[in-house]
């Protein structure tokens, strides 16, 4: 997972260089709920709230769960190809769905909480 956030000087998204799982993480990180970043494009601080930072899938977690899949069936396939093969197509695929719905949790509690400061309005 990336936490993206807009810059303000040249309106593109940008990759923040963060490893917070949640917004509160992000809060204890940089200390506050407003912090200060350095576009590395176009050379201008901007002030960023956590509220405006999103996360986003990578592409290799995109991918992850098709390459588990198809690896896993080969392997599978490979080893046990005269016995069960239906059902040996079926694992790898709930292996799969499983990392895929695990990442899209991740995304999608990080986006939905959002940090409420006092002085925020």
């Amino acid at each position: 997972m990336e936490l993206v956030y807009t810059c303000k000087g040249c309106n593109k998204d940008r990759i923040l260089d963060s490893d917070s799982k949640t917004r509160e993480e992000l809060v204890s990180e940089t200390g506050g709920s407003k912090f200060e970043v350095n576009c590395p494009f176009c050379k201008k601080n901007t002030v960023i709230d956590v509220n405006h930072v999103n996360a986003v899938k990578t592409s290799s977690e995109q991918w992850m769960p098709y390459i588990v899949y198809f690896g896993t069936c080969i392997f599978l396939l490979l080893f046990f190809a005269k016995q069960f093969q239906i059902f040996l197509l079926i694992i790898p695929l709930l292996i799969a769905i499983i990392i895929s719905t695990s990442i899209q949790s991740k995304v999608k509690l990080f986006n939905a909480n959002r940090i409420y400061d006092n002085n925020t309005k």
